[in-house]
């Protein structure tokens, strides 16, 4: 089974917004606590919840990218 190092899974909580654990449970169908562990855990590999946390990730940098963009304007 794959494994995710701990400083890739680091990574990618640092790069997640706040309620991210819960918004990956709901699309996931998995309970917040198991996200969590998946997260911090690397022997708890799950590739729905990585990708999930990865997209999430994304969807976070370019949203507080944009957001700086717009204050560096005022």
């Amino acid at each position: 089974m794959p494994k995710v190092s701990k400083e890739t899974l680091e990574k990618i909580r640092k790069a997640l917004p706040q309620n991210a654990i819960q918004m990956i449970a709901e699309k996931t169908g998995l309970k917040a606590n198991t996200v969590r562990q998946i997260l911090f855990k690397p022997e708890r590999f799950n590739k729905s919840v990585i990708e999930e946390a990865i997209k999430l990730g994304e969807s976070n940098a370019a949203e507080v990218e944009e957001m700086i963009n717009r204050a560096n304007a005022l």
